[in-house]
């Protein structure tokens, strides 16, 4: 059956006249005129075949069937107001997984802080962190929910929301003891030494750093290519091979157990790292409080590197 906008309002006004006991006093809650109410109840009257009331003592009683409907509409007056009531979301006794998409290098790097403060001010959330893949199935996942940010320091797909949350360089990354840590280098000294770099997709032996030293008239061979940033430390620890990776991964526990690091010989491409995430979940109170805390901790963490 069908609901007609006619007699939604015929609900309300009952219920405005159940409460007040009189239709002038229904009018002025509901901020209509009398003989709004008035037509109102008539039609009502029609549409449930009973006198819903009748005029006792200076008051509209109910008659029975009015009195078998009046807990009915309480319910659902109150269900309906829910409706409008603004979302809320407490992290501190509410339930919510969240899922956030990053390679590793975020993972070690820019993510600790935030697993701590969501345990601190969140016990009852579950976070889970996935590996960011190809743009087009990420950015789907994202659109239906199943991913709700991305960390990323490439471009969001066209739609998205996006904070930058800061600026990121290459430094050289070499085991400990290797003479690139210790020398003064030269751009064709690096590009002449045997290169590794992290490929997230295991296709690819280029990179930004390959683009920086083209425009210097240079090329490097690049003689291992890697899925993960956190193989590489242990992997160049055993060798002469040297890397250059973002800054704040060369500065994380996983990288500097196994490997020293140095600025570039040349001006380090940049990028900036992002946080993205759909329109469609921006103004949910649960997603804006756990983007503000990965906002909030990722840029603490960068500024103090």
């Amino acid at each position: 059956m069908s609901i007609r906008p006619a007699e939604l309002q015929i609900l309300v006004v009952l219920d405005a006249i159940l409460a007040e006991g009189s239709v002038t006093r229904a009018a002025k809650r509901l901020n209509l005129t009398q003989p709004a109410v008035s037509q109102t109840l008539a039609r009502a009257r029609a549409l449930f075949e009973d006198p819903l009331f009748v005029r006792t003592n200076g008051r509209m009683a109910p008659t029975a069937r009015a009195a078998a409907l009046s807990g009915k509409l309480e319910s659902w007056m109150e269900a309906t107001r829910g409706l409008f009531q603004p979302l809320e979301f407490n992290p501190a006794t509410q339930k919510r997984d969240f899922a956030l998409a990053s390679n590793d290098f975020a993972e070690c790097a820019l993510l600790p802080p935030v697993v701590s403060a969501m345990r601190r001010m969140a016990p009852h959330v579950t976070l889970a962190l996935r590996s960011v893949e190809s743009a087009p199935l990420m950015g789907d996942e994202v659109r239906e929910g199943r991913i709700h940010l991305i960390i990323s320091g490439i471009a969001p797909p066209p739609g998205f929301i996006e904070e930058a949350l800061y600026e990121e360089h290459f430094v050289l990354l070499a085991r400990h003891g290797h003479p690139a840590l210790t020398k003064r280098l030269t751009a064709a000294a690096f590009a002449a030494m045997d290169h590794a770099l992290v490929s997230p997709q295991g296709v690819g032996l280029r990179g930004p750093v390959d683009d920086a030293l083209k425009t210097l008239g240079l090329a490097r061979r690049v003689m291992l290519s890697v899925s993960k940033f956190a193989s590489l430390p242990r992997l160049l620890a055993g060798s002469d091979i040297v890397a250059a990776v973002p800054s704040r991964f060369a500065e994380t526990p996983e990288a500097s157990a196994f490997c020293g690091s140095a600025a570039l010989p040349f001006p380090p491409p940049k990028f900036t790292m992002r946080l993205s995430w759909h329109p469609r979940f921006d103004a949910d109170p649960a997603h804006a409080w756990f983007r503000n805390l990965v906002l909030k901790q990722v840029r603490a963490t960068a500024s103090r590197s």
